[in-house]
């Protein structure tokens, strides 16, 4: 059964964020950005995180009576699930405050989903998504986004491309493997 289907999101674009449930990851802020903004397409928000906390509850609050019609927040999913919202996912959004190197961006790129993101960490070094940097800027790319498909197809295809060639394993271990050279020689007698 897909993923779509499971939670009723047949015929819907869907939005999806994967990550932790806390503060700092901007959850909150893209609900009330998703419940404020009239949107394109009828799109449903899907969050998803490792599991339930308090934080995941204010979620639940805030979505008041669009939970589980609009706005879903999903816990203890198995990766197999995980990868198949990843999959059949049309946009994936993060509204996060602070990023070192975002491993779901990574695995949105790796199946060709483009994203919607703040300019933290080494987001803006990411082929495959649009950046915001405030509400405004949000509301605008979010609307371009569900509406040109071009520019959708574009993006995903920059993102597979980025991961195919550089954000993988084994060119990751490969670079690590010079860098260890490296500092070797440098530092043997």
């Amino acid at each position: 059964e897909s993923f779509r289907k499971r939670h009723g999101l047949q015929g819907r674009r869907l939005l999806l964020c994967v990550s932790n449930y806390l503060k700092t990851k901007g959850q909150m802020e893209l609900v009330n950005e998703f419940l404020a903004a009239p949107l394109p397409g009828d799109p449903a928000l899907v969050l998803i995180g490792s599991e339930a906390n308090a934080f995941s509850d204010a979620l639940i609050r805030q979505a008041g009576p669009e939970l589980n019609c609009n706005v879903y927040v999903l816990t203890n999913l198995s990766q197999a699930d995980i990868r198949m919202a990843y999959q059949e996912a049309d946009l994936f959004v993060t509204a996060t405050h602070t990023e070192t190197q975002p491993l779901m961006l990574l695995d949105a790129m790796a199946v060709g989903l483009p994203f919607l993101a703040p300019p933290v960490g080494s987001i803006p070094e990411l082929p495959g998504g649009l950046l915001f940097r405030d509400r405004t800027e949000f509301r605008r790319h979010l609307t371009t986004l569900l509406t040109d498909k071009a520019l959708l197809c574009s993006l995903a295809e920059q993102g597979r491309r980025a991961v195919a060639n550089r954000y993988n394993w084994p060119t990751v271990s490969a670079q690590y493997h010079q860098l260890i050279q490296e500092v070797y020689h440098l530092s043997a007698p």
